[in-house]
Order: C-alpha cells, then structure tokens, then sequence
C-alpha cells in the first residue's frame, strides 16, 4: 500500500470515528438527559470498538502501583505512569494504527492479553481525542 493510501485511509478512519463520536456523545445524552464531554463519547467508542465486555480485566502487579485514572480524565499521558514493558508493547501497538488501522490494531491487542487491551483502550482515549482536537473533528472543552 502506498503512503498515499495509507495516510487516505487514515484521515477517513479519523473522520468516521470523529462521525461515531458525535453520535455516542448524543446518545448517551439522550439516554442521561445530562451534556456529555466529548472525552466521554470518544472513551464509549473506543470501548464499543474494543468489545464492551473485554473491559472488567485484573490488572498485574506492577500497574496496579500507579496512580492514574483508568478513564486518564486529567489528559496525562496514561502510558507514562506504567512499566517500562507494558507501556513499549502499547507504544508499539499504537504506532502501527496509521498502517493497519484501529480494528487490526485492537485484533493485535486482543491477541496479546486482556490487560494489553484494556491499556490500550486508555492509552487511545487519551491520544485518539488530543488527535482529534488537533485536526479541528472536535473542540476541547
């Protein structure tokens, strides 16, 4: 696949995701008849693309010493505050998106363990919304 391609595919993957969260953020508003963040809606997209059910997963040892959020709300790099190895696996998975895209990306996770995966899952709302604030999809609040 040329670059060309690839950066294509990327930016319409970008712009569908940036269509999904719109949608969740009104959906969940309806459904809450409260305003929701959009750091929300892109957290329930992700986790709709994750597989809602894979979420609920024991965290080994050395991840539970940290102190962040699992929802990483403060906008923290959340792979910062894991070990060493976990956060490289993550960094690995997430640097392969623009070439294979978020649904192999999560395949590839989903191979490795549930812990990876639910990493993973906060590692993207975090860096997915700052990407999608920055190329304008949406506003940060």
């Amino acid at each position: 696949m040329t670059e060309g391609n690839v950066t294509n595919n990327l930016e319409g993957e970008i712009a569908d995701l940036s269509r999904q969260i719109e949608a969740k953020r009104l959906q969940l508003e309806q459904e809450k008849g409260v305003m929701i963040e959009d750091r929300e809606a892109v957290a329930e997209v992700v986790k709709d693309h994750l597989g809602s059910n894979s979420f609920e997963t024991t965290v080994p040892p050395v991840a539970a010493t940290t102190t962040a959020t699992p929802a990483n709300t403060s906008g923290d790099d959340y792979l910062e505050t894991l070990d060493e190895s976990t956060a490289q696996v993550i960094n690995n998975l997430i640097a392969k998106l623009p070439e294979i895209g978020l649904a192999k990306t999560i395949e590839l996770a989903r191979e490795t363990n549930p812990f990876y995966l639910d990493v993973l899952h906060d590692a993207l709302v975090t860096r997915l919304y700052d990407e999608l604030v920055a190329q304008g999809y949406l506003k940060k609040v």
